[in-house]
């Protein structure tokens, strides 16, 4: 006999005016959940491993159920792997105007390459 003083078309309300309306047993009230799918450990070398074995950050798959309004956290991990390829790009238009500055990336990536090696 769900909500007998009330409509019957009427079932959504806030959670003690159904308590209160004799409804307990007919409420349906999920809360938030977070789940952790896949978290395979973090890697600590890169040579030898093709890029598919190498992981730099964990978990790697989450599942959340949130209700509206509701907020969660989680901890994230990410480490570079040692010897792992680094991509490095540059932005610039090629006319003569950036021609000094050429030349003063071509050393900066230089100097990165030798600071990462450490």
């Amino acid at each position: 006999d769900f909500g007998s003083t009330k409509s019957i078309t009427s079932r959504c309300d806030f959670l003690q005016n159904l308590i209160a309306n004799g409804c307990a047993g007919a409420i349906e009230n999920p809360s938030s959940s977070i789940s952790v799918v896949k978290n395979v450990p973090l890697s600590s070398k890169g040579s030898g491993q093709s890029h598919l074995d190498v992981t730099q950050i964990t978990p790697q798959k989450v599942t959340l159920n949130l209700r509206p309004g509701d907020q969660t956290s989680f901890r994230v991990q990410v480490r570079q792997v040692e010897d792992y390829p680094v991509d490095l790009y540059y932005l610039m238009d090629l006319s003569l105007s950036m021609n000094d500055d050429l030349d003063n990336i071509r050393n900066l990536g230089t100097k990165l390459a030798e600071e990462m090696r450490k």
